[in-house]
């Protein structure tokens, strides 16, 4: 008896002069993806209690409770919780936590760019 076909991908450019190669064999995975590494750090019932107050304020830029949601992701960067976990909990981006980091070492909200910039010294000025 003849082994059954393997199954193979083809690869290579266009038209005729692709090749085929054998599938790859897929590893297990042995690493824990960030947001499991933030159920075993702070605990499954603190994560998703944490996840379901961020989900119920109003943390779009100007919202009523924009700045709690702020303090929620400051205040687990500041107990030292990795960013890729406080990305996989609040589901917030790395430029949002890298202003918000730079918020507290320098005190001055220069990284935002929804802030209004001032006007330079040389520019000109209109007459009434």
């Amino acid at each position: 008896m003849s082994d059954p076909p393997t199954i193979e991908r083809r690869t290579g450019g266009t038209g005729g002069s692709s090749q085929t190669a054998p599938r790859k064999k897929q590893k297990p995975r042995n690493r824990l993806t960030a947001f499991e590494r933030a159920c075993a750090l702070l605990g499954t019932e603190k994560v998703e209690q944490l996840q379901a107050t961020y989900k119920s304020l109003e943390s779009k830029w100007g919202g009523t409770e924009h700045p709690q949601a702020e303090g929620m992701v400051l205040s687990l960067t500041g107990q030292g919780v990795p960013d890729a976990q406080v990305r996989a909990i609040f589901g917030v981006g790395g430029s949002k936590i890298e202003r918000l980091k730079a918020v507290t070492k320098n005190g001055i909200n220069t990284l935002h760019t929804r802030c209004q910039r001032s006007r330079p010294s040389h520019s000109y000025q209109m007459m009434a």
